[in-house]
């Protein structure tokens, strides 16, 4: 499968990718942006793929496709998501585990739009590549120790796949 387009989220000047977003919960289809889905190629299977900015601690969308993009939209959304950034200019955010391979990371909870928890999973990050330098790395079972690794120092429970649901 191809590497899906990556959703970003604008946060304190920085680019983060959006990582993952708790499961069984949408961000994208908490607004109506009022524009359809077009899938015209491999790289974005939904059909669009979204911007979010969080101003003032509240996160507010733009969702594109390949011919429009929408009106910056206020977003009611309740749960948590990941986002990490990297100063090099790509970064892969297809799975949960992912995050451990940028420079820094934050989970972060939202109530009704409004960012009410911010925690730093950047310690995560560098203790992580401590640990990737070392035997794990030698072994069959390196993903499934990456994969637990990344969810246990998590405070939510977050899905497998962002392709594969509304973001």
């Amino acid at each position: 499968m191809t590497m899906q387009m990556n959703d970003y989220v604008f946060f304190n000047g920085k680019r983060y990718n959006l990582v993952d977003l708790e499961v069984r919960k949408s961000l994208v289809n908490t607004a109506d942006f009022k524009i359809e889905n077009n899938i015209c190629d491999t790289d974005c299977f939904r059909g669009y793929f979204a911007e979010y900015f969080i101003e003032g601690n509240f996160i507010f969308g733009i969702k594109h496709n390949y011919d429009k993009k929408s009106e910056k939209m206020n977003m009611m959304y309740t749960g948590s998501m990941i986002i990490a950034y990297t100063k090099n200019k790509f970064g892969s955010a297809q799975f949960l585990e992912d995050y451990l391979d940028f420079d820094e990371a934050l989970e972060l909870y939202f109530i009704d739009g409004e960012l009410v928890e911010s925690t730093d999973l950047t310690i995560v990050i560098e203790k992580w590549k401590q640990i990737e330098n070392n035997e794990w790395t030698n072994t069959s079972k390196w993903w499934e120790l990456k994969r637990n690794f990344a969810t246990e120092h998590l405070q939510y429970e977050y899905d497998d796949y962002k392709s594969t649901r509304g973001r």
